[in-house]
Formats: C-alpha cells, sequence, structure tokens
C-alpha cells in the first residue's frame, strides 16, 4: 500500500502501485482508481484536511509532509 499526501492540494492518495486506468467518482471529494483489469487500486480523498482533522488532532502541523 502506498500512501501519498500533498499538503498543497490537500489531496490524499492511498493505492497498491499498479498503473491507474480509470477513475470514478464516489462522492463530491473521493474518487475510486481502477487498474487495467476493473479491480480497485486505490483512492484518492481531496479536502483530506478537513474532513480527517477531527480524527487526527495533530493534521495541519505534524502530518503535512510529503
Amino acid at each position: 500500500m502506498l500512501i501519498e499526501y500533498r499538503p498543497a492540494s490537500d489531496t490524499l492518495r492511498l493505492w497498491n502501485g499498479r498503473s491507474i486506468t480509470k477513475s470514478q467518482a464516489v462522492t463530491d471529494t473521493l474518487a475510486a482508481e481502477f487498474d487495467e483489469k476493473g479491480e480497485v487500486a486505490g483512492f484518492t480523498l481531496e479536502r483530506t484536511a478537513g474532513q480527517l482533522r477531527p480524527f487526527l488532532p495533530g493534521l495541519g502541523t505534524a502530518y503535512e509532509r510529503n
């Protein structure tokens, strides 16, 4: 599992490292990503800090690293 957080865009991406061939919106801030076989390969969460801050009090300081 690969995890990437981009503070500049406040985007969190979780994926298995396989090539993504398709992305489909699940909600206005969550997208599922699929590989060439059509299997879920990852997820992208936008506006991450606002959504996770209630669960991670340190978000916005210690967690904002590339």
